[in-house]
């Protein structure tokens, strides 16, 4: 998951479905790296490869990183469908379903070694039904989508409850302000019409002025 974060922060061109697929997985990835690994360090004040020498701890990791990657992923696609909506126009009830197919295919590439099947399809059935919500309203800001993956990120938190019970508004912000980042990013590269296009099956066209 993490080896496919790309260290170079530039302007990407978002100009097709598996474009903000490759996207959304490569920042869900960096927003999970950036938040579950910065938190330990912090609160143990030791370096994760000192962390990773615990078995205990080490388990726990893996499983608080494939899952809070999952939740991360899953408000991004949240986002993105908000960002697109407007495009697909009175076609936007049609962009649930090959959006959750695009979610499902990244969980499987990306995440396949740490989310089972079963895990994999709860999750994009939880998307399925947010993303139908969500239509049926103004689209939402990015950092109030982040406040659910900032929870759930605050649950997988490979350190007990205790100890961390305090820091749970600080670890949501956290993951909120990554998610403003990333959706400024991700607005800056889109090009909602072919992304559009090329999830409904329209066909490609020529690229908005605003993508070039």
């Amino acid at each position: 998951m993490l080896s496919g974060i790309r260290a170079a922060r530039r302007r990407e061109r978002i100009a097709s479905a598996e474009a903000m697929a490759r996207f959304l997985g490569e920042r869900a990835a960096l927003v999970t790296q950036k938040t579950v690994i910065g938190y330990c360090n912090a609160r143990t004040s030791l370096p994760l490869s000192e962390l990773m020498r615990d078995k205990p701890f080490a388990d726990a990791f893996e499983q608080s990183r494939w899952r809070a990657f999952a939740a991360v992923l899953e408000d991004m696609f949240v986002v993105a469908e908000g960002r697109l909506r407007p495009a697909a126009a009175s076609d936007a009830g049609r962009l649930v379903a090959p959006l959750v197919s695009r979610f499902r295919a990244v969980l499987s590439k990306d995440a396949a070694d740490g989310i089972g099947a079963d895990e994999r399809h709860a999750a994009g059935e939880r998307l399925k039904a947010r993303l139908e919500v969500a239509q049926s309203g103004p689209e939402c800001l990015a950092g109030d989508i982040a406040r659910v993956s900032g929870a759930r990120v605050y649950e997988a938190m490979p350190i007990h409850e205790r100890f961390r019970r305090l820091d749970r508004d600080s670890i949501i912000a956290g993951v909120q302000f990554l998610m403003v980042g990333m959706a400024g990013e991700f607005d800056r590269g889109l090009d909602a019409p072919r992304i559009v296009a090329d999830l409904l099956g329209r066909g490609t066209s020529a690229p908005s002025p605003a993508a070039r």
